[in-house]
């Protein structure tokens, strides 16, 4: 018998890549639970250059922010190239998460971990999560964007600083507490802390509910300053840097964004300095404002 979130390994030693099971060796009946739960859980799934995990959280009333018995180990692979999704409890990175329901002392954090930068996107592939009392948001920190957490939830991110290659080796002569090592998750680090699931009152306001365009801060800058948007629907959107000429010096967003407060970062280290406008463009509503770079 093997205790729940536990197992074995079998590694190749390079001369027979094959192995049997004799019929004597197989047990008799037995019950697959895997993941599945009566409780309530959402499983999340991160995509992107190529790589692909998941992560589940669990409500239960036996949950707790702290780690209980029940709680998964999202172990990291083998391979060189890998991304973990995975709820933190204590600093430790966890494949199933075990949390009490959601209120507002409540928030689940998760941390994105991968060997490549680029564009990833975290999607609910099963939400099975009823209250009636709150609702849920996805707030990325690092962005400062806060979009409603429901069946349909799904977010595009870019990751820019990537972790190094997996150098992990296996050995069957190395020691039990050399190989739980390798096994074991690592701890979060400050940049792995991006993005946390909390609850909203159904009366507080999820989403803007008109398009704006803030002043960039700080003002005057140099050489990088931060733009702020929001959209109260889904919308193609064009956010540009003109002179006063009115020459395009940036394309800073062009393309489909979600629904939320958006920041956006800009680098001026290739303008002169001087007073530039940034105009935003979101189906049909257009606005401008001044900014000014000083170097």
């Amino acid at each position: 018998m093997i205790a729940p979130f536990q197992g074995f390994f079998i590694q190749n030693d390079g001369e027979n890549a094959s192995i049997t099971f004799s019929e004597s060796a197989r047990t008799g009946t037995a019950t697959f639970y895997g993941k599945k739960a009566s409780r309530e859980f959402i499983r999340l799934q991160l995509d992107g250059e190529g790589l692909k995990n998941s992560a589940w959280i669990t409500f239960s009333e036996k949950g707790n922010k702290n780690l209980v018995r029940g709680d998964a180990l999202q172990l990291t692979p083998f391979s060189q190239d890998y991304a973990l999704l995975a709820t933190d409890k204590e600093g430790v990175m966890l494949d199933i998460g075990i949390f009490p329901t959601l209120n507002d002392e409540l928030a689940v954090p998760l941390m994105i971990e991968t060997t490549r930068g680029g564009s990833y996107t975290i999607s609910a592939t099963d939400f099975h999560y009823q209250s009636q009392s709150t609702n849920m948001v996805f707030v990325d920190l690092h962005e400062n964007v806060t979009l409603p957490f429901d069946e349909s939830f799904s977010y595009t991110f870019q990751v820019k600083n990537a972790m190094k290659l997996n150098t992990n080796t296996l050995s069957c002569f190395e020691e039990p507490e050399v190989l739980a090592q390798k096994f074991y998750p690592q701890k979060a680090v400050s940049e792995t802390q991006r993005f946390v699931i909390r609850s909203v009152n159904t009366e507080e306001s999820v989403l803007p509910t008109t398009f704006s365009l803030y002043q960039n801060y700080p003002n005057p800058f140099n050489p990088t300053t931060t733009i702020q948007y929001e959209l109260p629907v889904q919308s193609e959107v064009q956010l540009s840097v003109y002179d006063m000429t009115g020459r395009r010096v940036a394309i800073l967003v062009n393309g489909t964004v979600q629904s939320g407060r958006h920041s956006v970062q800009f680098d001026g280290t290739q303008l002169a300095s001087g007073v530039y406008m940034y105009r935003l463009t979101a189906g049909s509503q257009v606005i401008s404002r001044k900014l000014s770079l000083i170097k």
